[in-house]
């Protein structure tokens, strides 16, 4: 695996803890979404993607790519130097700040080093927190020390943006002073852009593992495929599956795994791996179907080839001036022989059999390879 793809799949891990310190999150699971951006035409400029998220509508210039992680937080990638990301919390970012000194003792305790202490600043005319910490010998990491500037930004009128900037494709232990805090700057001001015209909206938010890019999406040509893999383990292993009939391939992608579009059905299903968990499928699973959706059909686990799945299922109802119509979801999770989760998701309108597990049976029969 290359040291992008590397940085995109392992900067989520040390970001994650660093969130899991600082606010305590319990991170939902994966809920896909079939909302892959096409670029605008090049005379429109510029070209801009609204991205609902957690009551929050972010519109931001097409630039670089945006995903919703699986953590529940927004990743936002504009060059490969560093990564943002994003989270919405409860609470003022002046209440917050009261609490600023529990958590620096919290990151500390956690092995983070501060490398600049928590200040207030404002930037036109919104009060913000900014800091920066740093861990040592992370996983995966490109660097003996990877650095991450935290800031606190104001949401909605009881909530604010919690905003990790990860230094995840630099060497910040080889600048000096000055070379850092223009690259803080110049990194909380990409980031301060991209959340300064945010605003409440009552639209539904995107869902978990949407993701936007700027040329990503592949031309499909309608080739029918049977059966497909995916690389996992860092790009070592190989997961090797089956697919409905006349399913082709639409999304091939280094974050968010492949998609297929099952002409026949028009149901769309998806495939990925998900890295370096710290849950089981199970414990996923259990935490995702009990998080308050509307109208969960089925929930259980089954046994394909060995390998156990747990699943649910759910159905949304969009409601429109014109009409009213159903989104039909499943979602199964297996947990791989190194740790990771081999994920599956499909997705129909007005479609039911999308939510019918045998209609995925042969997508979860798999088998690993080198």
């Amino acid at each position: 695996m290359n040291k992008k793809l590397q940085r995109l799949t392992l900067g989520v891990t040390g970001i994650l803890s660093l969130f899991a310190v600082f606010s305590g999150l319990i991170f939902m699971g994966v809920l896909p979404s079939w909302k892959y951006a096409v670029r605008a035409d090049e005379s429109e400029a510029p070209a801009l993607w609204n991205i609902k998220f957690k009551g929050m509508k972010i519109t931001m210039e097409e630039k670089g790519k945006a995903h919703i992680h699986e953590s529940g937080c927004l990743n936002i990638r504009l060059e490969d130097d560093y990564l943002i990301q994003i989270d919405v919390e409860d609470d003022t970012v002046d209440n917050k700040w009261n609490g600023i000194d529990r958590k620096m003792e919290d990151l500390k305790a956690a092995g983070y080093r501060i490398e600049q202490e928590p200040k207030r600043v404002t930037e036109s005319g919104r009060d913000y927190v900014r800091y920066v910490v740093s861990m040592e010998n992370e996983r995966g990491a490109d660097y003996q020390r990877i650095y991450s500037e935290v800031c606190l930004m104001p949401a909605d009128n009881e909530r604010h943006f919690l905003v990790v900037i990860r230094y995840d494709g630099t060497d910040v232990d080889e600048l000096n002073e000055e070379s850092k805090n223009e690259l803080y700057n110049r990194t909380f001001a990409d980031a301060e852009a991209i959340l300064a015209d945010a605003e409440p909206t009552d639209e539904p938010d995107d869902e978990y593992g949407s993701y936007w890019m700027m040329d990503k999406n592949i031309s499909h040509g309608h080739a029918y495929s049977a059966s497909d893999s995916i690389m996992y383990d860092e790009g070592n292993l190989s997961l090797t599956y089956k697919l409905p009939e006349k399913c082709y391939l639409i999304s091939d992608n280094d974050v968010a795994g492949k998609a297929y579009f099952d002409e026949e059905n028009r149901i769309y299903i998806r495939v990925s791996v998900m890295n370096y968990v710290w849950q089981s499928a199970e414990e996923y699973v259990k935490k995702h179907y009990s998080s308050g959706f509307s109208r969960i059909h089925e929930q259980g686990q089954t046994k394909i080839n060995g390998r156990v799945f747990y699943y649910y299922t759910y159905s949304v109802l969009e409601r429109s001036k014109a009409e009213k119509k159903y989104q039909y979801y499943f979602h199964a999770f297996c947990d791989l022989d190194n740790g990771d989760i081999y994920t599956i998701s499909g997705s129909a309108a007005d479609n039911p059999l999308a939510m019918d597990k045998s209609y995925y049976l042969n997508v979860m029969d798999i088998s690993e390879g080198e």
